[in-house]
């Protein structure tokens, strides 16, 4: 190993300068002299602290690696011409890109635009579509080892971590391999690791694309490691059309995450502008809750409609609902009516974001004992036995900024949870309903306080307001989204009718149908003026069942809002500021 430039390696390739180091390799900018063209040399840097018996195993499995990718033939992938040897350092020589990398882009340029993200997600994604096909994982997407070239090539580099899906030595107790801040959950976990792993790091790498850090940023590489076994992303302020996609990729269960092709459809719509709706295989809403299908007791065809009125009061920026009675998602009763779950418990995350499933108070209390006590494991299994083979300032800061706020979606497992309010007299819970509950009627549930008043509804998928058009109470036009400018168009009352108001009138759906549009009316009381808003923020329809959704995910201003089947898509998701 040596710092000087212009050493030859053997015998042909001459050593110019250092383009980089990274956490087990140097790579240089090299001549080759046989060939009269420059090349990139991957110099095996074994981590401080191994044995030598760990040292030869590292040189033996980059060789090995080495020779796996060359099996790589993809115009996104850095293409690998030679693997050789001098005395016991190994070398891999490759094409030289004239490039920078992302990671360097963000920091000198800020965050790019959601349509570039997408761009770059494709070509990464094509590259590790081809390293899948032959066997190939790579184990460490990151924006650092994403090449921007200067002829607008996107390469991905770096297969230092890579190995073959079927190698043993990728799980070896002990080790953990690769950034802290773009490891995929199970890999921080000791999970099953896969391809689905290399597609979160992806989505992370996005993430920091769009928002200049990474999903989960911490101060050592410890805390990083602890917060991804134990909590869920925030949401995103920036993704705009890439949300749909970054929803999909950071799912934490694998096997709940989009694979290569539902990624790259995802990835076209947002460089397209318009996203489509992750898709999830399953009934709605249940990747935001999974536990909640098999949780027994709560079937969702045996629940009782309730209004937006039986709501808590959410605070500034929450989703709507708090820890009373919560509408997670609607579903339909075989008669035909609408229906939606009243679980006793805290109100669910948007998913993929914000923190994992609520649970009762009861259950919290040992499931923040059991959470503490892996996490103390986890750190002194890293501290005392395990060698982390990345340097520890690599947690995830892009740029050194302070931390931005986001919208609390839910109560995390690992925060202490808050005192339950008292309840009111009416909220009393009832006997379990009947296998056959009666269909709805026009007259009002239960009056409870109002959850909100003179409040705006933010679209997660837009950030933009649920609004009159105008702030004309006469208006003609349907509800549609508009910036949130703060008129009296974009300030609502929910009242424990479940009544929608604004500008001394209610919202009203034209028809219960699919497609139907809202428009601004009279208040009469009428079922079709009636909503409920979930925990999880769907704001649904109680006539229809039928939850309100920003028209074709388009979010511009001035799109309508629909009636349309409840999907958990961030075109359907409202919170409360």
């Amino acid at each position: 190993m040596s710092d000087t430039p212009q050493r030859e390696i053997a015998g042909r390739y001459r050593l110019l300068r250092p383009l980089g180091q990274g956490a087990m390799g140097r790579v240089w900018l090299a001549r080759d002299e046989m060939l009269q063209r420059d090349v990139a040399l991957k110099e095996i840097v074994p981590p401080a602290g191994l044995t030598g018996d760990e040292v030869q195993e590292l040189r033996e499995r980059a060789l090995r690696e080495a020779r796996a990718i060359a099996k790589v033939s993809q115009s996104n992938v850095v293409r690998i011409f030679d693997v050789l040897r001098t005395g016991e350092e190994p070398w891999i020589v490759m094409e030289y890109v004239n490039s920078t990398s992302l990671q360097k882009e963000i920091a000198t340029n800020g965050p790019i635009t959601p349509a570039r993200a997408a761009e770059i997600g494709l070509r990464v994604l094509g590259a590790l579509r081809a390293a899948h096909a032959v066997g190939v994982l790579h184990r460490d997407i990151k924006p650092a080892n994403v090449l921007l070239g200067a002829d607008g090539r996107v390469v991905l580099t770096d297969f230092g971590l890579a190995t073959a899906t079927d190698d043993p030595g990728m799980t070896r107790t002990g080790v953990v391999m690769g950034s802290p801040a773009y490891l995929a959950p199970e890999r921080a976990t000791g999970g099953q690791v896969g391809a689905a792993a290399d597609l979160w790091s992806l989505g992370a790498s996005l993430y920091a694309a769009v928002e200049g850090r990474a999903p989960y940023t911490r101060p050592s590489s410890i805390a990083t490691l602890a917060a991804l076994a134990t909590e869920l992303p925030p949401m995103p302020q920036n993704a705009g059309p890439l949300l749909p996609a970054l929803e999909g990729l950071l799912r934490r269960d694998p096997a709940r995450r989009v694979d290569a092709f539902e990624a790259e459809r995802l990835l076209r719509h947002a460089l397209s502008g318009a996203p489509a709706h992750a898709g999830s295989g399953m009934p709605s809403g249940t990747w935001a809750n999974p536990d909640a299908a098999a949780s027994g007791g709560n079937s969702a065809a045996h629940q009782q409609a309730v209004p937006v009125g039986t709501l808590s009061q959410a605070r500034h920026r929450h989703v709507v609902g708090g820890p009373t009675t919560v509408l997670p998602s609607a579903t339909t009763r075989p008669d035909g009516g609408p229906t939606v779950e009243i679980p006793p418990a805290p109100s669910v995350p948007l998913p993929g974001f914000g923190g994992p499933p609520a649970r009762s108070r009861g259950e919290n209390g040992s499931l923040y004992l059991l959470i503490g006590a892996l996490v103390v494991v986890l750190i002194l299994a890293i501290v005392l036995g395990m060698r982390v083979f990345y340097p520890s300032n690599s947690g995830g800061n892009i740029r050194n900024e302070p931390d931005f706020t986001l919208p609390t979606l839910a109560t995390s497992t690992s925060r202490t949870p808050t005192a339950a309010p008292t309840p009111t007299p009416s909220r009393t819970r009832s006997a379990p309903p009947s296998p056959t509950p009666p269909a709805p009627t026009s007259a009002a549930p239960q009056v409870i306080t109002p959850v909100a008043a003179d409040r705006s509804l933010v679209n997660v998928g837009s950030n933009r307001c649920f609004a009159v058009a105008g702030s004309n109470p006469a208006a003609t036009e349907p509800i549609h989204i508009w910036d949130c400018d703060g008129t009296p168009g974009t300030k609502f009352t929910l009242p424990g009718t479940g009544a929608l108001q604004v500008l001394g009138n209610c919202i009203q759906a034209d028809s219960p149908t699919v497609g139907s549009q809202l428009h601004i009316a009279p208040c009469t009381g009428e079922l079709s003026q009636t909503f409920g808003l979930s925990g999880g923020g769907d704001l649904i329809s109680i006539q229809s069942g039928k939850c309100l959704d920003v028209t074709g995910g388009i979010f511009a201003n001035g799109t309508p809002v629909q009636l349309y089947e409840c999907n958990g898509t961030p075109a359907q998701k409202w919170l409360l500021s």
